[in-house]
């Protein structure tokens, strides 16, 4: 009885295992490709807020 609840845990930790080597690197990507994508947006955005502030008529 004993042997057969650690070899249920044991399958089940592989099968994490599995599941977490396969998606936990796809995750990663896709959290560091969005906060990459939102820094260079917002990068570009606040140059030409700063060009379209600057050229104003109001501010000459």
């Amino acid at each position: 009885m004993d042997d057969q609840t650690l070899e249920e845990r044991a399958t089940r930790n592989i099968k994490l295992l599995r599941w977490s080597f396969k998606w936990i690197p796809l995750l990663w990507v896709l959290l560091f490709g969005s906060i990459v994508t939102v820094l260079i947006s917002a990068i570009f955005f606040s140059e030409t807020l700063i060009k379209i502030i600057l050229e104003h008529p109001a501010a000459m």
